[in-house]
């Protein structure tokens, strides 16, 4: 019999190895250290944003009945929302940046920012803004998501959707300030997978 190469061995341990194989699995999954909301296992957190996730847990079902009476239709898909402990941690694990508050890689991350006092009354809102991307990338795929809808579009929606305060990092005074001095928006009619635009994008700072 010939030799088995090292990665048919890891192959080997990963299909086969059970609960208790954490480090192998967490190589694989780098969620596999939340933990599960006791009252709530669609919320899952890191140590340290407990808070954080009880108040998630008890928003979410009136923020989920909001995003889908919105856009006329239930999620395709069971809700996971995962609650970092740190602004660090959530930018490592989604790319974002760390000034943001939530985003959606294939399930919803929220950051630790919104452990600050100042962010704290934000939390609903950013919950049904993210859910509004969760909804629409659910049905359209996530490659119709992000090629075929204008960045725009998604975020102007997630805003009505949230009621204008979930995820804005451009103030009314900025907005009205660009107009006046002859700042244009020429909206894309489509998407892109490489290329999402923000208010940066059009010569707008961010508020």
């Amino acid at each position: 019999m010939g030799k088995i190469s090292r990665g048919m061995v890891l192959l080997i341990t990963i299909l086969f190895a059970g609960p208790g194989c954490a480090s192998v699995k967490a190589a694989f999954d780098p969620t596999a250290h939340f933990l599960a909301l006791p009252s709530e296992p669609r919320v899952r957190y890191e140590l340290g944003a407990e808070e954080v996730a009880a108040r998630v847990a008890a928003a979410l079902p009136a923020a989920i009945t909001t995003v889908e009476e919105g856009l006329g239709g239930p999620f395709a898909r069971p809700i996971e929302v995962h609650v970092c402990a740190s602004e660090n941690s959530f930018a490592a694990l989604t790319n974002a940046s760390e000034d943001s508050r939530g985003a959606v890689v294939r399930s919803l991350f929220l950051s630790g920012r919104l452990m600050r006092p100042e962010y704290r009354n934000t939390l609903d809102a950013v919950l049904k803004h993210e859910l509004t991307h969760v909804h629409l990338m659910q049905r359209l795929g996530y490659y119709s998501f992000h090629g075929n809808i204008p960045a725009w579009f998604n975020e102007g929606l997630a805003e009505e959707i949230s009621n204008g305060c979930g995820g804005a990092t451009v103030s009314e005074g900025d907005a009205g300030h660009a107009v006046l001095s002859g700042t244009r928006l020429v909206p894309d009619d489509h998407g892109s997978l490489f290329v999402i635009k923000d208010a940066g994008s059009y010569g707008l700072e961010r508020g």
